[in-house]
């Protein structure tokens, strides 16, 4: 693979990272009101992950402090929590500006990278905290930490993304139909140069060879009528116009069959 400099936004491919592993629990906090591993991206996203100072924080910035930060809050809590990161990307992919700084290193960079912010950056945001069949527990703080990261994404000091270009889909709107509906018509608007942020945070299950995210209309009982598979989701991500996806996923398995 060629040497990327920092201002390399041409790339393509998609950053999938994830709360943890297999059947890890993402752990819930009452203290922070929410889990551990969005209160870090959280965290990362208004700053705190901008580790080269140069007032842009990159996907893979966010990564890093991910990784290097939940397995320690995991610990303090005396469980386990390992994030994951699966990447397919060649390039940098800018997600927010960090205000704690006016150091921008290369003025030119941060104002490509603040250009694609504002213009060519889109999100779906689902949080599913309560689910219409009693039989899927509910994830206490899904809703909150889905609305909060939608806000800074949407916020002028941290992503600056417009708000039309923010979706966000909580608790009986976070269907399986709308969910589609939100990937198919409204992200397949954005062009080929764009970035996409899809966010899920709230339970998920394995049924057979597949594992689904469980949409507030699930049915506990079929998983393959009735929620999203990661299969279909793939399949619809790669059939938009966008080159650039970050998949930012906060689920803990709690349904097998």
């Amino acid at each position: 693979m060629p040497t990327l400099s920092r201002n390399d936004f041409q790339g393509s491919g998609t950053i999938t990272i994830k709360s943890s592993e297999g059947i890890e629990q993402s752990i819930e906090d009452a203290k922070l009101k929410h889990g551990i591993f969005t209160f870090r991206l959280l965290q990362a996203l208004r700053g705190i992950a901008d580790y080269n100072n140069d007032g842009i924080v990159m996907a893979d910035e966010i990564a890093r402090y991910i990784k290097e930060t939940v397995p320690n809050d995991a610990r303090d809590r005396g469980m386990t929590q390992n994030p994951t990161v699966v990447s397919n990307y060649a390039g940098f992919i800018p997600i927010c500006r960090n205000p704690r700084t006016n150091n921008a290193h290369n003025q030119t960079n941060f104002d490509k990278a603040e250009s694609i912010i504002q213009n060519k950056a889109f999100a779906l945001i689902v949080g599913v905290g309560a689910y219409a069949d009693g039989g899927v527990k509910g994830a206490s703080y899904a809703d909150m930490d889905a609305k909060e990261l939608a806000d800074i994404l949407a916020d002028p000091h941290y992503g600056g993304f417009r708000k039309e270009n923010v979706n966000l889909l909580v608790d009986q709107t976070a269907t399986t139909a709308a969910i589609k509906t939100a990937i198919g018509v409204k992200l397949k608007t954005a062009p080929k140069d764009a970035i996409v942020i899809v966010f899920f945070v709230g339970r998920s299950g394995v049924e057979g060879n597949d594992s689904y995210w469980l949409t507030y209309d699930t049915d506990p009982t079929s998983l393959y009528a009735s929620a999203l598979s990661n299969r279909e989701l793939v399949e619809m991500l790669g059939r938009l116009n966008a080159s650039r996806v970050v998949m930012l996923i906060d689920a803990q398995q709690t349904l097998k069959h």
